[in-house]
């Protein structure tokens, strides 16, 4: 992971976070990617299987550049009832092959983007993603596009980084509030 990565785990089968609570700091400098949590498989044919995370708590100050959690070669993962706020980037950034994903009931506060699949490397593909009943939380100067910059008001709620990589198969986005607050 990125050298500012605050919990990096690698190749764990039945992995269970709960009521963690995980928060970066401030950027390192020089570092391009710092994520708060990243866990990761090793390769497409050895993914880490059964992750569950629920009930946690990650956050990060404005200086944190990179997810709350970067999720790679994993094979069902359950995020249930956890919060993520105060993420410059994505809440949940599922990078290489995810499949059998369910985000339910979480709460993003302040975060660029709740999740973004990554579909730019030749080996990545993402499978049966729902993304159900959570609550995005956005205050304007928090929400911002790809060229638009901070507090430009043309931000999106989710983004696929659609490359060269595999399509994305049977996603799902149900349910959802998004509520966007004009102020601090």
């Amino acid at each position: 992971g990125g050298g500012g990565t605050t919990l990096s785990i690698g190749h764990v089968d039945q992995l269970s976070l709960r009521n963690v609570h995980a928060n970066g700091t401030s950027g390192e400098a020089g570092v391009s990617e710092q994520n708060i949590v990243e866990i990761t498989g090793t390769a497409e044919g050895n993914k880490l299987q059964n992750l569950s995370i629920q009930t946690c708590q990650f956050g990060a100050g404005t200086d944190v550049i990179g997810a709350a959690l970067k999720l790679s070669w994993i094979n069902d993962i359950d995020i249930r009832y956890n919060i993520l706020h105060d993420v410059p980037e994505e809440g949940i950034r599922f990078w290489d092959s995810c499949t059998n994903v369910t985000v339910e009931r979480n709460k993003f506060e302040a975060t660029h983007r709740p999740f973004t699949l990554n579909t730019a490397s030749a080996t990545t593909h993402h499978q049966n993603i729902l993304f159900r009943n959570n609550l995005v939380n956005q205050r304007v100067q928090y929400i911002y596009g790809d060229v638009g910059g901070i507090n430009s008001p043309t931000g999106r709620g989710y983004y696929r980084n659609v490359g060269s990589g595999k399509n994305t198969t049977n996603l799902r986005i149900v349910n959802n509030t998004f509520v966007i607050e004009d102020g601090i």
